[in-house]
């Protein structure tokens, strides 16, 4: 303890209120004890322990224990130096991980999504309307990519034309699926299903 300190015995303390009182060994009045003038850890005070304190008088004139420790008990001031903290690396939470990438392949499969709607169909630009003659389109293209051949039903004659890439009226083509028409992968296969080669 530092030379300054003097020792004393806890004879009263009430722990509700936070406060008791000290007989000095060397003898004389006791000294007021508050727990805020306590700096060790670990307890709080109890009757019969030796404290070190320092004397110093309050704002109402009254003699006070001023910095004082319980001995025994570790004091909050002992160590002068700061404990340096070592860094340590936290494990990341698996569940917040999990979280994450579910949240990045929700997002990446919404904006492929959205990309490939506004590009169309192997990445052409779908045309705002449909040509006269040909049928509306109400209902989404599924060709798969290598099938460039629209088999479509004329509304006109109900005949089974079939367009190919090339063709004036192919980019403007609609295919309806839940109509009846289809893709084809080649002219040979359309023709097979029983669909002709539309007039140029």
């Amino acid at each position: 303890m530092k030379p300054d300190l003097i020792k004393g015995e806890l004879v009263k303390w009430n722990d509700e209120r936070g406060f008791g009182f000290i007989k000095p060994s060397s003898g004389g009045e006791t000294v007021f004890l508050h727990i805020s003038a306590v700096k060790t850890t670990g307890r709080r005070p109890s009757i019969g322990d030796t404290i070190f304190y320092r004397r110093t008088t309050g704002a109402d004139g009254r003699v006070r224990a001023a910095d004082a420790a319980i001995q025994g008990v570790v004091s909050r001031t002992a160590n002068t130096r700061p404990r340096q903290t070592r860094r340590t690396t936290r494990s990341p939470d698996p569940l917040a991980l999990i979280k994450i990438f579910v949240g990045l392949a929700i997002a990446l499969s919404a904006g492929i999504s959205s990309l490939t709607s506004s590009m169309g169909s192997r990445g052409v630009q779908t045309p705002p309307s449909a040509a006269i003659g040909t049928q509306p389109d109400t209902s989404t293209e599924a060709a798969q990519a290598s099938c460039m051949i629209k088999g479509n039903i004329s509304v006109s004659s109900g005949r089974r034309l079939y367009h190919v890439p090339g063709m004036q009226d192919y980019d403007i083509t609609r295919i309806n699926l839940s109509e009846g028409e289809r893709w084809f992968c080649s002219e040979a296969e359309a023709q097979a299903a029983g669909w002709v080669r539309a007039p140029m």
